[in-house]
């Protein structure tokens, strides 16, 4: 029989884990990091991608591990449905979205930084990929089916599935006259890739929401996201049970088609089988940005990953972008 350890405690304890707890930095020793980028700096095509670390995963060849940490407006901010459009007649869409994890400002390399502008070896430089089609029944509800998968430009190149989701989606759960709104949706994942079945991952079960205010009269927006996900595992499963996100964000209309943008993010998780009050802190970063839309079906969205976690510096602040466009 599956282990499931869905408790009250863990979640409440991580939200208020989220404001109060410094980062936790790898486990890779700092003499370690520091032998990595002198190597890197001297001939990258020389590293070896499969060096095993001290977990057993390796360098950016499992997704559990290159997905973690914080910058990238992470998939549970990015793949939601905003309603279809009025009058158009045709309930299907078809949307893509790339995000990517760059490196740093200060000496770039093939590995993101960590908090304290270290070269972190379990984040190499990679992409988050979605590929969305939505159903919408009306224009407020939608279901839509996600496909999605790493690719890892660096260290010789790899494409890694991740676990395809389906989730049902409001676009309107709550709306006002004077621009307030609440987006929320149901997320279900299947664990079928090589990393969830490895971890015995059988599937996940998530809720994202969105609140925004688009401040009458002006051309400002301020908004805030959550994210809240249970893990169920098979009797050998490993990993997180409990992952938390929260981002507050703002928006300020420059053009037409530019926008100034601001998200806060922070996220924390539970390893299944710790005890109720262990969180892990994954991390905080501020991340402002700007907001292109050269077509109306496409966005740009480049931003910096300043790592509020550790020492803000050049080295530990990374670059980032999120592409999306709606084919369909």
């Amino acid at each position: 029989m599956p282990k499931v350890e869905f408790r009250l405690l863990p979640w409440l304890v991580g939200f208020m884990f989220l404001l109060t707890s410094p980062p936790v930095l790898s486990d890779v020793d700092s003499s370690d990091l520091q032998e990595q980028a002198v190597t890197e700096s001297t001939d990258p095509s020389q590293l070896e991608i499969e060096e095993e670390l001290g977990s057993g995963e390796k360098v950016a060849s499992a997704g559990r591990v290159v997905g973690a940490g914080p910058g990238g407006f992470v998939e549970t901010s990015t793949t939601f449905d905003e309603g279809s459009d009025e009058g158009s007649g045709f309930p299907i869409s078809l949307n893509y979205t790339n995000i990517l994890f760059g490196p740093s400002l200060d000496g770039p390399s093939s590995f993101q930084p960590n908090a304290y502008g270290q070269p972190d070896i379990n984040r190499p430089v990679f992409m988050k990929n979605f590929l969305s089609v939505a159903y919408s029944f009306n224009e407020s509800w939608a279901i839509t089916g996600t496909g999605y998968w790493l690719y890892r430009p660096v260290l010789g190149q790899e494409l890694i599935m991740q676990d395809p989701f389906i989730r049902l989606s409001h676009a309107h759960l709550i709306h006002t006259d004077w621009g307030l709104n609440l987006y929320s949706d149901a997320r279900v994942h299947f664990g079928v890739s090589n990393d969830s079945r490895n971890a015995d991952l059988l599937t996940g079960a998530q809720g994202f929401s969105l609140l925004s205010w688009q401040i009458a009269q002006s051309r400002a927006m301020v908004g805030l996201r959550f994210s809240v996900r249970g893990n169920l595992y098979g009797p050998r499963g490993s990993g997180t049970d409990v992952e938390l996100w929260f981002a507050p964000e703002a928006a300020y209309q420059l053009a037409p088609t530019l926008a100034a943008t601001l998200l806060y993010e922070m996220g924390a998780s539970h390893q299944f089988g710790d005890r109720s009050t262990f969180y892990t802190n994954d991390g905080t970063a501020l991340e402002p940005g700007i907001s292109w839309d050269p077509t109306p079906n496409v966005t740009i969205n480049p931003y910096l990953v300043i790592n509020t976690g550790g020492k803000i510096t050049l080295a530990s602040t990374s670059v980032g972008m999120f592409l999306t466009w709606t084919i369909l």
